[in-house]
């Protein structure tokens, strides 16, 4: 008898639980991105790093580098090929949009890169229309230190939307998120990044 009153009340929470969700009101304000100019935006998951130690062992690039041009494009998740329009490829549904920023290095603490080429970094959404939850929006002829994870000739990722870009001010590299608390002294990274 008491198995059967569980399962009950297991049935009621999740029939009750399922309505609760589905009844959401499609004419709340909070809902609509046409106040903004948003046409979409992404919601993305990616890691959290409790020190900078961790940050640094998940890197295969991190590096200083000056923005010196970007460039807004279809990108394949699954084969790295760019395109204008996403529609002109044969499998649209694998293109989102991205913002490629491309980064002329200044100094190199790790990765199989070096400062004469520069690094392309791809953060999804074109940072106007489309964007992607705590998605940083870069400046030309801004310098900024980098966790990436590094791809060769594809453009490279960030480790974390919320943790993977920094500032430098005085010797000490401070988040440019203010949802990220890991902040360090240039040394701090040179000696984690030369062991």
């Amino acid at each position: 008898m008491i198995n059967r009153i569980i399962k009950i009340v297991l049935v009621s929470a999740l029939l009750f639980g399922t309505a609760s969700l589905v009844s959401c009101d499609d004419n709340d304000s909070s809902n609509k991105s046409s106040d903004t100019g948003i046409a979409a935006e992404i919601y993305e998951e990616y890691p959290y790093y409790e020190s900078l130690t961790k940050l640094s062992n998940a890197a295969t690039g991190i590096f200083t580098g000056k923005i010196v041009g970007k460039e807004v494009l279809y990108i394949s998740d699954i084969t790295g090929e760019t395109a204008l329009d996403k529609n002109e490829t044969s499998n649209p549904d694998d293109y989102n949009l991205y913002t490629v920023y491309e980064i002329q290095p200044t100094e190199i603490f790790y990765g199989e890169f070096n400062k004469d080429n520069t690094v392309k970094v791809k953060i999804m959404g074109d940072g106007e229309t489309v964007i992607s939850n705590d998605a940083p929006v870069l400046d030309i002829a801004e310098e900024y230190l980098f966790f990436i994870n590094y791809y060769g000739s594809t453009p490279s990722s960030l480790l974390s939307n919320i943790q993977s870009i920094y500032k430098e001010n005085n010797d000490r590299f401070e988040p440019i998120s203010d949802k990220n608390n890991i902040e360090f002294s240039y040394n701090e990274l040179k000696d984690i990044t030369n062991k």
